[in-house]
């Protein structure tokens, strides 16, 4: 079965050198190592509802319309699937934030699939995002496969839901279906049987070392579920937050609630109250990865923002329309620059907590480079501004992109379906090993036509290497994506009349 894996573009890079040339055409190989570990990338979306006939008819627990409770329950049934997925060995489950830390104003991602019409009915709402940079499901994620399905309540007292796992691709071929039945009481067991089913079909297992967010015994979660499902259905930031409270005031030790609630507030700049529910995430349970991730992605993000405070404040021509500080979409209480290392130093330490916990978790290993990035920027930047402290601060500045170097590479042994870190890798080796970089380039090009980084930089080095079947794969993933307007465009053109 074919798959294609298209992720998000990276933003385009103008390249740093220029390529040695070389005697004859560059052999590129490109075939994965036999034996090489297949892991393949998934994602949960929140199902698809789907009513009884009759649910006007009778209300759920406490009064609740069951119409509401269906939209609920099934938004926190996915987030539930997804968590187990996410600690099993021989999968890349696709973490949201890890997105946003490009794509910032992407705040709620939902998929709606009819269940009886896959083919037609597959298409992403993407609220926020630039559709020019995410236009379908495959430049977004990435994905082998997808999790998607329905959820019903036939009766007062019975739920149904029904998983398919189809592939990410056109026509979305369905390759297994999952069903379980039960009373509404038993519905955090019939999430964790799903996730079991799928474990079992496709021979996924739980790595070593993950923890269980679950409190035992599974029925003691379902009020908790039953609230975090309707704050995550909530729709806009303002109900989603008064009901995580609610959901708070239920249970306040309820692991997904916890670092779900806290995603929500630092998206909306409440740093400070996302730190306080990420300490207490990873402290109830540190053997859970993706709190660990949450609390980088909370410092990554407020370190962030204080850098921009600053810039903004030195050069208000940058700032966004009706920027001012203080304005309550941006974080209030901090110009500080000393805090920007600081917070960048945390969320490079939790995001190494992560990692620690579980090896194969391939969203902690990218934050973790892409945190050393940030970091050997800030102090570059620094040496220029400080020259009596510049040997100081360009020492720190290398350190930290050896070490972001060294963390893609790293990438590569955990997994071979990140072109980002084929990327980063071939632009580390520009001219200390071109045939390498070239090498690795075609890799990200040949998993990612649109990664712009690695197609506009590979076609340079196939060019100056003289190597046209190389150069080739580089012009024919241009032409899939790039119109006349595009500023390479007529170098493009050229290129195409050398290689076809």
């Amino acid at each position: 079965m074919r798959l294609w894996l298209v992720t998000l573009a990276a933003v385009l890079l103008t390249a740093a050198a220029v390529a040695q040339n070389a005697e004859g055409p560059l052999a590129v190989s490109v075939a994965a190592t036999p034996d090489a570990a297949r892991m393949t990338k998934w994602l949960v979306f929140d199902l698809d509802m789907k009513y009884h006939s009759n649910y006007e008819d009778y209300e759920g627990p406490d009064g609740l319309p069951a119409k509401r409770l269906v939209s609920w329950i099934g938004a926190a049934i996915a987030i539930a699937i997804n968590y187990d997925l996410m600690q099993c060995g021989g999968i890349w489950m696709v973490e949201r934030s890890e997105l946003l830390k490009t794509f910032q104003d992407l705040y709620m991602i939902r998929y709606n699939l009819d269940i009886d019409n896959a083919q037609l009915q597959a298409k992403l709402d993407l609220v926020s995002l630039d559709v020019n940079n995410a236009k379908d499901l495959n430049r977004a994620f990435g994905a082998d496969y997808m999790v998607v399905g329905s959820f019903d309540k036939p009766s007062v007292k019975e739920v149904s839901v029904k998983l398919r796992v189809l592939t990410a691709d056109e026509p979305f071929t369905e390759v297994a279906v999952f069903e379980r039945t039960g009373l509404y009481e038993e519905l955090p067991i019939l999430a964790r049987e799903l996730s079991t089913d799928i474990m079992k079909e496709f021979g996924l297992v739980k790595r070593p070392g993950t923890e269980n967010y679950w409190a035992e015994p599974l029925t003691d979660n379902l009020e908790a579920f039953q609230w975090l499902g309707r704050a995550i259905a909530g729709g806009h930031s303002g109900k989603m937050i008064s009901f995580f409270d609610q959901a708070m005031s239920v249970d306040s030790n309820f692991y997904i609630t916890l670092v779900e609630y806290a995603k929500v507030l630092y998206f909306e700049k409440n740093f400070e109250t996302a730190f306080e529910l990420l300490e207490k995430a990873t402290r109830l349970k540190p053997g859970v990865q993706l709190g660990w991730l949450r609390r980088g992605n909370a410092y990554f993000f407020a370190a962030s923002q204080i850098g921009e405070n600053i810039e903004f404040l030195a050069d208000p021509g940058k700032a966004p329309e009706g920027w001012s500080l203080g304005h309550e979409d941006y974080i209030k209480f901090s110009t500080d620059p000393a805090l920007v290392r600081e917070y960048f130093e945390l969320a490079l330490q939790y995001y190494e907590k992560a990692v620690e916990v579980d090896p194969g978790f391939v969203s902690g290993w990218v934050s973790v480079a892409e945190t050393h990035e940030r970091l050997s920027r800030l102090f570059a930047k620094r040496a220029e501004e400080a020259p009596e402290e510049a040997a100081g601060f360009t020492a720190l500045a290398e350190s930290h992109a050896a070490k972001a170097a060294e963390t893609w590479s790293h990438i590569l042994t955990v997994t071979q379906l990140s072109d980002r870190a084929y990327q980063k890798v071939a632009l580390s080796l520009w001219g200390v090993d071109n045939a390498k970089a070239l090498e690795y380039f075609v890799k990200a090009v040949q998993l990612n036509p649109r990664n712009q980084v690695s197609v506009i930089n590979g076609a340079i080095l196939a060019k100056g290497l003289a190597d046209p079947a190389a150069l080739k794969v580089f012009v024919d993933a241009f032409f899939s994506w790039a119109d006349e307007t595009n500023r390479h465009w007529d170098t493009f053109v050229e290129y195409s009349m050398e290689v076809n």
